[in-house]
């Protein structure tokens, strides 16, 4: 399945706006997105592409970081190499290191709030 497969109403504007490439860099994104998804699709959870039509910042984090990783020749823990309990429970990524495993969550940060709460 391609990573603009996802044809939802509620997508976030930003998806729908990057899969209907109406201009030219959005094509180019979407192009960029794609060869991405290419590379890190093994490594995802089942439901990453309906997450990443609803949260596309929070999934390309997950996704651009994972690709970064396998650019540095780290291997990732594919999810077919784990239990089906634990394949979309958990931290994001997985990098085998021996008898033990490195877990990384890649969380992408929230504009936060309009009041500042230092006060408080």
């Amino acid at each position: 399945m391609e990573l603009f497969d996802i044809d939802d109403p509620a997508a976030a504007l930003g998806y729908r706006n990057i899969r209907a490439g109406a201009s030219a860099i959005e094509s180019e994104i979407k192009a960029g997105l794609e060869a991405l998804w290419v590379q890190y699709e093994p490594y995802a959870d089942t439901n990453f592409l309906q997450a990443f039509s609803k949260e596309p910042d929070d999934r390309f984090w997950e996704m651009y970081l994972a690709v970064v990783l396998l650019d540095a020749r780290k291997r990732l823990r594919k999810r077919e190499e784990m239990t089906k309990a634990s394949r979309n429970k958990g931290p994001d990524i997985c990098i085998p290191q021996g008898r033990r495993k490195i877990w990384i969550e890649a969380i992408s940060p929230a504009p936060g709030d309009e009041v500042d709460n230092l006060d408080k």
